[in-house]
């Protein structure tokens, strides 16, 4: 790989890098499964109605990626391998590599999501001898120990860094500083900007702004009359500016969420009721690693019909206390969808948490006075106790069970014990 000359323009600049595990979902299920390695696999819950919500590459070859129907993506390609999503498998395998760079790398980490993370650098690639070979390092030990691949984005500001991580993948490292943007950044076509989906690219295509650079070169007052708020944030990035400061303490985090374009609009609401249940867990295991517990929750939906310039809609709910339990947010975020929904066909659909606190870090008194024992099973009643503890403290035989097959599972993932079987994901 060809080595990168990192020269820092002053002493004020950071080193930002943003990891992007690789395909996570799908290689995750291919370190549970090593007979799945190299064959065609996608993660849905069904052949019939689902949404693909993670391809491997093998599959992607295919044309097969995430926000296809489950139904497209067999008929292109029938050697398909559909597993339904793990998303405790997911969340334990993540942690496990969020803590290895803590404890190996530094610091200084913002988690974006459950598989990318932003890392300040900025002192730690010297004992390396340079920020291109601390990039190898990351990937080479990642593979080493986890069997998972990463991509890397280098800048000196997070946007840089994140626009640069999809420059080389799999299993690479890019670099974009400011002083390279005319080069490297301005050539992109416009909708490779983080923050510009299909529609805004096609409402900058309709007035000439084709690639960043046109972005970058056009008023910004006129972004701001056609996009709003937005068309300013737009026009910065595509000038290479953007913040260099980590969210580290997860405390401060305002809002956070997640949300599913689909390449077929729909109106089933079996379908949209599981991707809400899905990004509500997304959500839940965020606001669960910052130690966090929400008060309002928001639904968002695009409909079909939409005008390029309309806005999304959305409903919220302010609760008393501050929610973290999936039950909760998927219970809160439902109830907004129905009251939001009109009956038209859905394009998008997200679920946000804002108005966070940290009150989570206070010890909860557990008082059995006050769980919910109208439940006639003792499973109702240990998920009741292991709710109030905030972790699964208390299990029944069977629960305990599963429980220990799963660690052994993420054991043998951090442990790397199934390095016979290495990919490039």
């Amino acid at each position: 790989m060809k080595k990168l000359n990192f020269t820092k323009k002053s002493n004020s600049e950071k080193i930002i890098f943003l990891i992007d595990f690789d395909a996570f979902f799908a290689s995750c299920h291919i370190i549970e499964n090593p007979s799945y390695k190299n064959k065609p696999l996608a993660v849905a819950y069904s052949e019939k109605y689902s949404i693909i919500t993670a391809a491997s590459y093998s599959a992607r070859k295919f044309g097969v990626k995430a926000g296809l129907s489950a139904f497209k993506a067999i008929e292109i390609c029938p050697e398909l391998l559909l597993v339904k999503p793990n998303y405790s498998l997911y969340s334990k395998a993540s942690k496990a590599v969020f803590k290895f760079f803590y404890e190996n790398y530094s610091k200084r980490i913002e988690l974006a999501s459950i598989d990318e993370c932003y890392m300040d650098v900025t002192n730690e690639y010297k004992k390396y001898g340079s920020v291109s070979k601390m990039a190898q390092h990351i990937l080479n030990s990642v593979q080493e120990n986890f069997n998972i691949t990463c991509s890397i984005g280098i800048s000196t500001n997070k946007i840089l860094a994140k626009v640069a991580c999809d420059r080389n993948k799999p299993n690479g490292y890019f670099r974009i500083l400011p002083f390279e943007i005319e080069n490297k950044l301005w050539p992109l076509h416009v909708g490779k900007m983080f923050g510009v989906g299909t529609k805004t690219a096609l409402l900058l295509e309709k007035n000439n702004i084709n690639t960043i650079g046109d972005l970058a070169k056009v008023d910004k007052n006129f972004l701001i009359d056609i996009l709003n708020k937005p068309g300013l944030i737009l026009w910065n990035r595509a000038n290479g500016m953007d913040t260099d400061v980590l969210d580290i303490n997860f405390s401060g985090l305002k809002s956070l969420g997640s949300e599913v374009t689909f390449n077929q609009p729909t109106q089933n609401l079996g379908e949209i009721e599981q991707f809400i249940y899905d990004m509500s867990f997304a959500v839940r295991e965020r606001l669960l690693q910052r130690n966090l517990g929400a008060k309002t929750i928001t639904v968002v939906l695009r409909y079909q019909e939409a005008k390029l310039t309309k806005k999304r809609v959305s409903m919220q709910q302010t609760l008393d206390k501050p929610i973290h339990t999936l039950e909760d947010i998927f219970a809160v975020s439902k109830n907004n969808f129905y009251k939001l929904w009109d009956g038209s066909l859905v394009r998008l659909v997200g679920v946000r948490a804002s108005n966070t606190a940290k009150e989570y870090n206070v010890k909860h008194q557990l008082d059995l006075n006050k769980l919910d024992l109208k439940f006639s099973s003792v499973e109702k009643i240990v998920d009741g106790i292991n709710e109030k503890l905030h972790q699964d403290k208390l299990l029944t035989g069977a629960n305990l069970k599963i429980k220990l097959e799963e660690e052994e599972k993420v054991s043998k993932f951090q442990k790397g014990e199934f390095n016979d079987n290495k990919r490039r994901s």
